[in-house]
């Protein structure tokens, strides 16, 4: 009788533990969730509270980017695409709307030579660098012009240019174990099933090792703007710490917000075809600009997200 007692309250006590635990993880999916959206809302807040200063950044960029990178034969390329969408949905093409989205960014970027790519390079970085210190002085109630931005944020290019160089190498793998597993694959060296699931595993590997690099050199970016007295490596082991224990929250948030900024992306591309195809190849070229500053700030706002929970903070 005693045995069965024992048994029948560990069996509760069991139960207990079990339901407690799923109600701590159903807790902590909201509570994820929840801070997402949070951030999400605070990302595009800080684009409606500096409507001017925004809107003047991003007409100086488009400015320099279609005179120094695009160069004048791209009202060309837009006219080209232009036909290339109008034969697609007049059926008169055998594209898919995958390959017309190919083909209207290479008649996009047909005109870019050697030498513009460089300097968009350098656009590119020189804008993260703006749009970062900009942010640091929003986060502190700080009204900044874009002038103001630009001279500040050319004091920081140099460690930038730095980390945006680790950036680059955290690639490395998995740009080599994909070539690895594509050759395996091509030339069916993998005969047996085991062998088949051992190259998946290197490929996931390489896949993962870029992800947990990456993670940390893209807060670093932030980390080098807020504290400017770090070294790019410091910096970077600062970036290490604050995202600890939380590489896979970040991950995941990351991954959502980017799937939905593209989503909303492709509706809006659809809506200018179906409703105005003339200027769609337009919406296009505007589109591939404004997603790198949209999740600049979004890592910005993660970032800070992070270090207000952080203990290292």
């Amino acid at each position: 009788m005693v045995k069965k007692k024992l048994s029948a309250n560990s069996s509760k006590l069991a139960s207990k533990s079990k339901i407690k635990a799923n109600h701590s993880n159903q807790d902590f999916h909201k509570k994820s969730i929840r801070v997402l959206i949070k951030m999400i809302q605070q990302t595009f807040r800080i684009f409606l509270d500096h409507k001017k200063f925004w809107s003047i950044l991003f007409g100086w960029y488009l400015i320099f980017n279609l005179l120094f990178v695009r160069g004048l034969a791209s009202a060309v390329n837009i006219s080209s695409a232009n036909q290339e969408f109008k034969k697609v949905f007049a059926g008169q093409s055998n594209k898919t709307l995958k390959t017309t989205f190919s083909s209207l960014n290479l008649l996009l970027n047909q005109s870019s030579s050697g030498s513009s790519q460089v300097f968009n390079f350098f656009l590119v970085v020189f804008l993260i660098s703006i749009i970062l210190w900009s942010l640091k002085n929003f986060a502190n109630q700080k009204q900044i012009s874009v002038r103001q931005a630009t001279y500040q944020g050319i004091d920081r290019l140099i460690p930038i240019f730095i980390v945006i160089f680790f950036i680059f190498l955290d690639f490395i793998p998995a740009i080599v174990t994909v070539y690895i597993y594509s050759q395996i694959s091509h030339y069916h060296i993998d005969q047996t099933i085991i062998e088949k699931i051992l190259w998946f595993i290197v490929f996931l590997g390489g896949i993962f090792i870029t992800i947990y690099l990456l993670v940390a050199h893209l807060i670093s970016l932030v980390v080098i703007i807020n504290q400017p007295d770090l070294m790019p490596r410091q910096a970077i082991r600062q970036a290490n710490k604050i995202v600890k224990n939380r590489r896979f929250i970040v991950v995941l948030d990351l991954l959502i917000f980017l799937i939905l900024i593209l989503i909303v992306a492709l509706l809006i591309m659809l809506g200018a075809i179906v409703g105005l195809s003339v200027i769609a190849p337009w919406v296009y070229y505007l589109l591939t600009i404004l997603i790198l500053p949209i999740v600049i700030v979004f890592i910005d706002v993660l970032y800070r997200n992070l270090i207000n929970e952080s203990p290292t903070s």
